[in-house]
């Protein structure tokens, strides 16, 4: 599994933010012969703050629940194919999620780690993989501008 974009996500303003990733699954093939599609799969995103610079709330993500370990959000989507080129070559599965990450006064500027862990199932075989994404808070800052 991994995502795109692979960059750092910086925030300069209170605001819900909206990112949109894609989830790509590598064709998995060379495993199991003749796998054209998964009965589900799960998506675990987990935003977990690293290192703030302020003693207030963590950022949190839409939906998520807020224990320990950060903000968690669970995702399943269920029948997902392969695509499959003319030539019968199997490929893999492209997933647009969208994470909203919710930012106010309250919420702490510093650094947080987002976790993706996701799990592919079809029949009695699971796949699984993870990424994972720095991000940066920083709202009331204007960014320097360089060259100006």
């Amino acid at each position: 599994m991994s995502t795109y974009p692979e960059q750092i996500l910086v925030f300069w303003a209170e605001g819900d933010r909206s990112v949109q990733l894609i989830v790509i699954i590598m064709p998995p093939w060379y495993f199991v012969e003749d796998l054209y599609a998964f009965d589900t799969v799960t998506l675990t995103v987990t935003l977990k703050p690293t290192l703030l610079q302020r003693n207030t709330e963590a950022m949190r993500l839409l939906g998520g629940t807020v224990t320990d370990a950060g903000s968690t959000v669970t995702t399943v989507w269920t029948n997902v194919g392969l695509w499959e080129d003319e030539y019968g070559a199997i490929g893999g599965a492209y997933l647009l999620y969208t994470i909203t990450f919710l930012i106010d006064s309250k919420t702490a500027t510093g650094y947080y780690m987002l976790y993706l862990s996701g799990a592919a199932r079809a029949g009695d075989v699971l796949f699984t993989g993870w990424d994972q994404i720095g991000v940066s808070v920083r709202p009331g800052h204007v960014p320097l501008q360089l060259g100006s």
